[in-house]
């Protein structure tokens, strides 16, 4: 028996097939921003390893909501704590400079 982490649904075994993706649900994504990048949080993919929380403990605190916060460090260093991660659950996208128009 497999268990669906967000909605506790189960599936089973079908000959040894473990499924990636139940198709129960849709995959939750949250988006935290600074104004230069946005890092992307997929909670079902996290395995709670805690290498973010222990290489920036002011940016990611898992005992606080929001528990990120992209203030406290520069984008530089918060993108390489986020490649870190060994499950995937996070990543970062640089944002787009807002077009400015100039006449």
């Amino acid at each position: 028996m497999w268990l669906c982490r967000p909605c506790r649904r189960a599936f089973a075994f079908y000959m040894g097939y473990i499924p990636t993706r139940p198709t129960c649900h849709t995959v939750m994504t949250k988006h935290y921003t600074n104004g230069d990048i946005t890092v992307i949080w997929k909670p079902e993919l996290c395995r709670h390893s805690g290498i973010c929380a222990r290489g920036l403990p002011t940016v990611f605190r898992p005992r606080l909501k929001p528990w990120i916060d992209l203030t406290p460090a520069d984008s530089a260093t918060i993108a390489a704590q986020v490649e870190r991660c060994p499950s995937g659950a996070l990543s970062w996208s640089r944002n787009e400079p807002a077009n400015s128009s100039g006449s």
